[in-house]
């Protein structure tokens, strides 16, 4: 009975030994990549919009994925040397700089750059990359003929409780970069002296009587992987 005794207490002294009650726990599987494609269906026209110009049209789409702190515009805020180059001539040069610097530090994870411009009514598809780091999505385009005007998708966060958004909708919205002070699409260069702040622009519609008019398009934002 005694040897029956202290071989059970023996194993339950190396159970004990045996465990690690500091060791974490098992980690929880991490967020993978997304790639998500990314359509602007452009239906700024003559029917939604008042003042509607002859040759209408969007720029070369530029967006970029990235963190909280890797915006490349927000409006309240002037518009960097990218954003009024964009927004007055629809070059993304500078712009382009500008977003490989924030991917340098960090700040920011992948370039969308489109290829060509596109007439409205009509539609731009294109694709980029995201990661739990970087979950949000910013894209912009010139609203041409126009003196700096600009559609943009504004920092838009795909990834909620930790878990990738499959699909969504949003208005795109139009922007004055406070660069240029020409009144109506054509208007010829109005330096802004000194510039102001990025703000919402109030494009008069055509028909209806909602205070910022129609949106200018939608984003279409799909998850296909």
């Amino acid at each position: 009975m005694k040897t029956t005794r202290y071989a059970c207490l023996l194993a339950l002294l190396l159970g004990a030994c045996g465990r690690d009650d500091d060791a974490p726990a098992e980690a929880a599987p991490s967020v993978l990549p997304a790639v998500y494609r990314v359509t602007f269906e452009a239906t700024w026209s003559a029917s939604t919009h008042a003042d509607f110009p002859y040759g209408a049209h969007f720029s070369p789409p530029m967006g970029v994925s990235h963190r909280a702190d890797g915006l490349v515009y927000r409006s309240g805020q002037l518009a960097s040397r990218g954003i009024k180059d964009m927004a007055e001539l629809g070059h993304n040069g500078f712009l382009r700089t500008e977003i490989n610097a924030l991917r340098s530090s960090g700040a920011a994870l992948a370039l969308l750059d489109g290829a060509g411009g596109f007439n409205s009514p009509g539609t731009f598809t294109d694709t980029i990359r995201l990661d739990a780091a970087h979950p949000l999505l910013t894209v912009v385009t010139m609203i041409a003929p126009s003196p700096d005007w600009f559609a943009a998708l504004e920092s838009e966060n795909l990834l909620v409780d930790g878990q990738w958004v499959a699909r969504r909708s949003v208005p795109a919205r139009a922007y004055d970069a406070g660069t240029d002070s020409g009144p109506s699409f054509t208007a010829p260069n109005q330096a802004t002296m000194p510039a102001e702040s990025i703000r919402p622009l109030h494009l008069p519609p055509a028909t209806g009587t909602a205070a910022d008019g129609p949106p200018v398009g939608t984003w279409h934002l799909e998850r296909i992987r």
